[in-house]
């Protein structure tokens, strides 16, 4: 098995690269919730947008 070790500072620009795109360019976000909750990846889009599951 194969461990990666990701930097804080790499995370955190990350989920603000999320969010500003989330933000600023036109978003489809009940087609991206729908895909989040496929892949069970929901709780962290909805921490990305601000939402409470």
């Amino acid at each position: 098995m194969i461990k990666v070790k990701v930097s804080e500072e790499k995370v955190a620009k990350d989920e603000e690269d999320i969010k500003a795109i989330i933000k600023y360019v036109q978003v489809d976000l009940k087609m991206l919730k729908s895909k989040a909750e496929k892949e069970k990846t929901i709780s962290i889009l909805n921490e990305l947008i601000g939402q409470k599951e």
